[in-house]
């Protein structure tokens, strides 16, 4: 499935003008996706070049930076299914379409997609585009993998805002880390984001921030798995398609787990006719009144006996 940020939808982008395109510009990446998701249209077989048709991304980067769009894809393999793949968001919040999303993430393990995107809302209900925009909590922060500083009855991130990309790096061990500070205005000083994907199958989310004063900061994972969490809140368990995946409160950091229906939080606006979200809960993690804070989130899909997750650092030292 597709990052389906903003208002796009998590399906399979069918397009035959992409053999036009491989055999325009010579590129077997174009090929490769055209042949996976191909219909047979008539524009399939206007378009299609036998000579590309087996193409493999073998050579393809295995991340990517984005820069116009302030997006990074982090993944381990093209060939694997089970593969683990990464969407990061960042970017500005007046793109067209844009939700209040920035710092949120996807991810998918073992052929499984853990965490979501709830997607976009019912484009007819009142004033979807205008002036209530901001109250349906699809399109809030809330509503997405993200970090909320100082949650409220309006805009719970600055429907201006820009979360420039500030470290991004591929290799065995990709990262990307996104600078969040102009997102919540007045309730923070700085906000940083990080994401690594530390091996197969295993990825931290780090968050870093300092006030001038206290401020609520809420986490959420949204997602349709089954979610289990241990007594002491340090973990949870989720279970979908028969696969798991351990989430984990990095050691030395605050908070505890608990799970949440993927709806708005007291004193956020609850308009009605908005989408109920079935289907869907998030995990969450809520830590009042906090000046400094370091919180580290270990999304872990392995399986057998792997090694423990490295020790938690700052985004600095990445």
């Amino acid at each position: 499935m597709v990052f389906d940020y903003a208002d796009a939808h998590a399906g399979v982008i069918r397009a035959p003008e992409m053999w036009w395109l491989a055999n325009r510009f010579g590129n077997p990446l174009y090929a490769f996706y055209a042949a996976r998701h191909a219909l047979g249209t008539p524009l399939d077989m206007l378009w299609y070049e036998p000579s590309l048709s087996g193409a493999k991304p073998a050579r393809a980067p295995l991340s990517v930076r984005f820069r116009g769009a302030g997006i990074v894809c982090l993944r381990t393999s093209w060939a694997d299914p089970d593969a683990t793949w990464l969407g990061v968001k960042g970017g500005d919040n007046r793109a067209n379409h844009s939700h209040l999303d920035l710092g949120s993430f996807v991810m998918e393990a073992q052929g499984v997609r853990w965490v979501v995107e709830l997607g976009g809302d019912d484009y007819n209900l009142p004033a979807y585009f205008g002036a209530r925009r901001w109250t349906y909590h699809r399109l809030r922060a809330e509503g997405h993998a993200a970090i909320v500083y100082g949650p409220g009855s309006g805009p719970d991130q600055d429907p201006s805002a820009v979360a420039p990309i500030t470290q991004f790096k591929g290799g065995k061990s990709p990262v990307a880390v996104l600078d969040l500070s102009r997102a919540y205005g007045s309730a923070v000083r700085s906000a940083q984001r990080g994401f690594r994907l530390v091996e197969p199958g295993l990825v931290v989310v780090q968050d870093e921030m300092e006030a001038d004063s206290p401020t609520d900061a809420w986490w959420f994972m949204p997602t349709q798995a089954e979610v289990e969490v241990a007594p002491d809140g340090r973990s949870a368990r989720l279970t979908r398609q028969g696969k798991a995946l351990t989430v984990r409160i990095g050691e030395g950091c605050p908070g505890a787990l608990t799970v949440m229906p993927a709806a708005p939080l007291p004193g956020s606006p609850h308009p009605a006719r908005q989408n109920a979200n079935a289907g869907y809960r998030k995990l969450a993690i809520h830590l009042p009144a906090v000046i400094s804070l370091r919180l580290a989130v270990e999304l872990d899909a392995r399986t057998g006996s792997p090694s423990p997750a490295p020790p938690v650092r700052p985004l600095a030292a990445w």
